[in-house]
């Protein structure tokens, strides 16, 4: 999950910021950096999380299972119990990692769809935003009013996460292998 999804090998990201790149800029340099900083930052991410879910849910392993309900559903439970401050604080910067792995994510697709398609960069970015507008309004509802529509047993945003990063990521890396 973390080489997939955080180093965004299996999106395409990687190769179209690449495009972007000086010509002077070090590959390498850049890629070193990208998984020195990146790893580390996960592993403190890790250590400081996932006891903290452990404490405050009494210990039951049940807690630390990964994923969207970890996220909207655990980690909540814990920032009330300690301040809400440091739950704002932490969810504004995860609104951050969002919109800016969204611009990332985003521009793969409208670089895309602007040398396969011949589509304007106008086109193809509205064309992309009304896709993740869509896909996104069913991910938030999916816990709310549309709770009892299930894919193959799961909410949507949990559907969505499954075959995001267990099926379409391990693919698109064969694929670009």
């Amino acid at each position: 999950g973390q080489m997939f999804y955080s180093l965004s090998i299996a999106m395409g990201i990687l190769i179209t910021f690449g495009s972007y790149m000086k010509k002077d800029t070090s590959i390498e340099k850049s890629t070193e950096n990208v998984e020195i900083f990146d790893t580390a930052i996960a592993i403190m991410a890790g250590l400081m999380i996932i006891p903290a879910v452990f404490a405050f849910s009494g210990g039951n392993a049940a807690t630390l299972k990964s994923g969207p309900a970890l996220m909207f559903i655990t980690i909540p439970k814990v920032f009330a119990n300690i301040g809400t401050a440091i739950g704002i604080v932490f969810f504004l910067l995860v609104l951050f990692a969002a919109v800016t792995s969204s611009i990332a994510l985003t521009e793969s697709a409208v670089s895309t769809f602007e040398d396969e398609l011949h589509w304007s960069r106008k086109k193809s970015t509205v064309f992309m935003g009304i896709v993740m507008l869509l896909l996104g309004t069913l991910s938030c509802l999916g816990y709310g009013p549309l709770a009892n529509f299930k894919i193959l047993g799961m909410q949507f945003l949990d559907f969505f996460d499954f075959i995001t990063n267990s099926v379409m990521m391990p693919i698109a890396a064969i694929a670009t292998c």
